[in-house]
């Protein structure tokens, strides 16, 4: 090869390296990618106009829109790649696009702001420095340290006006709380057992002096949950000193409680040198809805001592919009005329979920304008009233009690009940007007293993069969008869209360994780003709007949992932029903624990019909929709409205000579989000309280019309 050859060659690597860099760099923009954008990060709409936004360069990508607050404005699709944003009523709110990309999602965010049709406000610039609070009330939070100034930070009570972060509107920034501990300690008190004193030689004047501190988070602590502005954006500043002799970190945080959920975020930390005042700062959104929440400091890296003084939190930012949710129309009147009931969980007494709604007036006053039936989430299980430690009682006794005693019940003991929940229960329930589904009688989970064991022990072998269907018999007989005699003693009448009794629950998933030892310990596996749960629907029939309430209050079969199982389900129907005076199991519940993408919608109805086919009552028991990756709130809002809206037409359209009462109530499985056992997927019409209606509530407010 030539000189000239080589050269020629060189130059071409050199060129096709340096184009290379170019592009790579994104200097040379014909080669880049293109960005995915908005073609409007905020926009201005009138009440009652609409503006159109799209997606630019998402060509191919599957995107998804959705609105945070739909009661403000209402997004309307105009192709692929665009909106139509409607003004609803006066307020702000943000649409946000999702497109993907590869397997992962982008989020754009634009700013809504609608204003009175009269008006005709343009929108000022966005702040730089907006907190970001999710869809779902979590907070993102922007620490901003400051490194120790050398001139003490004027402080003023009305500081000059600023932008909303976030809203691009004029707020004047409000002095929440001062602390200087001049004279004591400014309502901060101990944070694990430390103790807290007034001490000299502070920043300016007197300081607060943390000692005795035994972990790291241990400090001082400030209870801000009753005042604060929900929504809003504070500035938390303070100064602190540490004598330890080397550096350590001083830390500002917040305890946030949401429903069970009890979260620690940070708002400022700095090494801070020994000997030396250190001004310490940052920013902090509150949530929109929480149950407890406080501002405190610590010392993250040990268990030294330090002091504090000059707090100043201030109040940056507009709150959001409040909610009340006394004022938000209601499911159970929107959903008259079509079914009998509209229900929710109610729990008296459980601390896992934050389950004591039953004993809050806020809850019971929500409930009752929304409702007018609630399900006991656990508190009518064989565990709750038939739990382990309440031990045997003599059968005398227990006839003296008024628990019913067969004639072929040839034991000297009988295992005690504990009714004290439930008869408070009731009292509640007769207060309030609000019916309840009786869940659940029988069930192969949650159910004390002692009950199948002789003895009622859990270290004895398994009973015989004639045995248990002794105690089966007194289980259902003795629940019911108390529940209807204490109806009887409140308002005298048995059946005002309790509606409906779900009998047996699940029975077709009976090996989904049974308790340690369960009916099939004692029955074996008996298919789709189990004896033991057809006699549990004769007894409970035999106490309606007595109470003369077998056509007044039907007995249900209840089971989950129905859509998969509908075929055995009715053929366990109508086993239970064969040869029967009437059908004892007068009705179906479809708990439906589903998400946006399964079942179809076809495969729920499909088994909708199998069941309304049967002649018995329908009933949607445990209705929740979980979001999966990449779904959207208005993606929940509409499959809710897809649901509700077959459930509607179902009931209208359906055969009366075939079935007379058809689909007569649906519940929703849980009030809000965060006290649900699928918190996770946020599956339900609220997210972090009643004061937070997500879409999927004005959804399901739509379908019934």
């Amino acid at each position: 090869m030539s000189q000239g050859r080589k050269l020629g060659a060189a130059s071409l690597v050199f060129a096709l390296i340096v184009s290379s860099s170019v592009t790579a760099s994104g200097v040379n923009e014909s080669f880049a990618a293109k960005k995915v954008t908005l073609s409007s990060k905020k926009v201005t709409v009138q009440k009652g106009n609409r503006k159109k936004v799209s997606v630019k360069n998402a060509k191919g990508k599957k995107i998804k829109w959705s609105v945070k607050k739909k009661s403000i404005a209402t997004l309307k699709k105009k192709g692929k790649y665009a909106v139509y944003i409607t003004g609803k009523k006066v307020g702000k709110t943000t649409a946000t696009c999702k497109v993907k990309s590869g397997r992962k999602w982008k989020s754009l965010s634009c700013k809504i702001t609608v204003t009175d049709k009269k008006k005709d406000v343009a929108t000022p610039p966005v702040s730089s420095s907006k907190p970001v609070v999710s869809p779902t009330g979590t907070v993102e939070i922007t620490p901003t340290p400051k490194v120790t100034p050398k001139e003490t930070p004027k402080v003023t009570a009305t500081p000059t006006p600023t932008a909303t972060p976030g809203e691009g509107a004029e707020f004047v920034p409000v002095e929440y709380k001062k602390a200087g501990f001049e004279n004591g300690t400014d309502s901060f008190g101990s944070r694990g057992g430390t103790t807290l004193s007034v001490v000299s030689g502070g920043h300016t004047g007197n300081a607060l002096s943390v000692t005795g501190r035994m972990s790291t988070w241990n400090g001082a602590e400030l209870n801000i949950a009753s005042t604060i502005v929900k929504g809003a954006t504070y500035k938390f500043s303070a100064w602190v000193k540490q004598d330890t002799g080397s550096e350590q970190s001083i830390k500002m945080s917040i305890q946030l409680k949401v429903g069970t959920d009890t979260t620690y975020p940070s708002v400022a930390q700095l090494k801070c040198k020994s000997g030396e005042w250190t001004y310490l700062e940052g920013t902090y959104t509150i949530p929109t809805s929480f149950d407890e929440l406080s501002f405190y400091l610590e010392g993250p890296d040990g268990t030294y001592d330090f002091l504090v003084d000059d707090i100043l939190i201030t109040q940056i930012t507009e709150g959001a919009e409040i909610i009340d949710p006394l004022l938000l129309p209601s499911l159970k009147d929107a959903y008259a005329g079509t079914f009998e009931r509209i229900g929710n969980i109610l729990n008296y007494n459980t601390s896992w979920n934050d389950g004591y709604q039953l004993q809050n007036a806020d809850t019971m006053a929500f409930a009752k304008k929304q409702f007018n039936s609630y399900t006991l989430e656990n508190e009518m299980k064989p565990d709750s009233l038939l739990p382990s430690w309440t031990g045997t009682i003599p059968v005398s006794q227990a006839k003296q009690l008024g628990y019913v005693i067969p004639e072929n019940y040839q034991e000297s003991t009988v295992a005690k009940l504990n009714f004290d929940n439930l008869d408070k229960i009731l009292e509640i329930s007769n207060t309030y007007g609000l019916q309840m589904r009786a869940h659940v009688l029988m069930w192969h989970q949650q159910t004390a293993g002692r009950f199948f064991k002789e003895g009622y022990s859990d270290d004895n072998s398994v009973v015989s069969k004639e045995v248990m269907n002794a105690r089966l018999e007194f289980y259902v007989k003795t629940v019911m008869k108390h529940v209807m005699e204490k109806e009887k003693s409140l308002n005298g009448k048995a059946g005002s209360i309790v509606y409906c009794w779900d009998v047996t629950n699940e029975y077709i998933h009976r090996d989904n994780s049974p308790s340690s030892t369960s009916w099939v310990d004692v029955y074996g596996d008996m298919g789709l003709r189990p004896t033991y749960v057809k006699l549990a629907y004769e007894c409970a029939y035999s106490m309606l007949k007595e109470y003369g309430l077998e056509t007044k209050v039907p007995l249900f079969y209840n089971d989950y992932n129905e859509y998969d199982c509908a075929d055995d389900i009715v053929t366990l129907v109508n086993y239970i029903n064969e040869g029967e005076e009437a059908k004892i199991c007068g009705g179906i519940g479809m708990q439906s624990h589903i998400t946006i993408a399964y079942p179809s919608l076809e495969r729920y109805e499909t088994a909708l019909n199998k069941f309304l086919a049967t002649g018995l009552q329908v009933q949607v028991t445990e209705l929740d929709i979980g979001m999966e990756e990449g779904d959207t709130e208005e993606d929940l809002a509409e499959h809710y409205k897809d649901i509700m809206s077959l459930l509607v037409s179902k009931q209208k359209n359906r055969d009366q000579n075939m079935n007379v009462k058809g689909i007569t109530g649906v519940t929703i499985w849980g009030l809000y989000d965060s006290i649900s056992w699928r918190k996770n997927s946020t599956p339900l019409l609220f997210g972090t309280g009643l004061d937070d209606p997500k879409q999927a509530f004005y959804s399901v407010l739509e379908a019934a019309k």
